[in-house]
């Protein structure tokens, strides 16, 4: 039986292997060093308070265990090719800065190679038609920041596995989005009035890698809930293509 087991591990590989053992011998996932992704945390832009979203960000991707993390502020050549080789996933907060052609690339080429991209919130604010094609929405529209009910509407996505509905005080953005290209986890039921309705957050695979966009991320104080870090933790994890295993809980002090 054990001999089964480890061939079937070994044809599983490595994501899969640690996933497996997590279910066949629970203390596994607690024991285990699980993998670290290498994050690119670009924070930019006058529209909102980059600095005090990086901190927050940067803090909880810390926090969650699974994450070396690079941080940039503002400097949007850190996107350029040869800057990008070091990393698995870039989680892009950037509003109002345009990116060149030749950032654009970089970043577009990044994943098309394997590796990932997160996009939070005004990183599809955007006029630039390639890179709306490539992360598959643009914002369209705003509706005041209030209290939103957030529907989680796929509970089999290993990013939303195991979350509930929640709520969450944010503005919203109505997105153009390909509905083709997306696979949508969550929805604001305040986005009723469009159809198909827009999502809070979704994926989309492109060439040979992975994108993640969430809507949130306005401030600090939405990006130090609760629901948006473990989306956007999960989400990174996803789009940098490691397991999603759940890291053991700190012991306590």
């Amino acid at each position: 039986m054990r001999g089964s087991i480890q061939k079937a591990l070994i044809s599983l590989g490595v994501a899969g292997a640690l996933a497996a053992c997590a279910v066949l011998y629970p203390c596994f996932a607690a024991e285990t060093k699980l993998p670290r992704a290498k994050v690119l945390l670009l924070v930019a832009g006058p529209m909102h308070d980059h600095k005090a979203i990086g901190k927050v960000v940067e803090q909880s991707l810390k926090d969650y265990g699974r994450f070396d993390v690079t941080k940039v502020e503002g400097n949007l050549n850190a996107l350029l090719a040869e800057k990008l080789k070091p990393y698995d996933v870039i989680i892009y907060f950037n509003t109002a800065f345009k990116l060149s052609d030749q950032q654009r690339e970089g970043v577009i080429e990044f994943v098309a190679k394997g590796k990932g991209l997160v996009v939070v919130h005004s990183g599809a604010d955007t006029t630039d038609k390639q890179w709306e094609e490539f992360i598959g929405c643009r914002s369209v529209c705003r509706e005041p920041r209030r209290k939103h009910a957030v529907e989680i509407r796929d509970k089999n996505n290993p990013i939303t596995a195991g979350m509930e509905n929640f709520e969450i005080e944010e503005e919203d953005f109505g997105l153009r989005f390909d509905i083709e290209r997306v696979t949508i986890l969550a929805i604001s039921p305040g986005k009723d009035m469009y159809t198909p309705p827009m999502p809070a957050a979704y994926t989309m695979n492109s060439g040979e890698g992975r994108i993640v966009y969430i809507s949130f991320g306005h401030d600090a104080k939405v990006c130090s809930d609760p629901n948006f870090k473990k989306l956007l933790c999960r989400g990174a994890l996803w789009a940098a293509a490691q397991p999603l295993l759940e890291p053991a809980p700190k012991p306590a002090e």
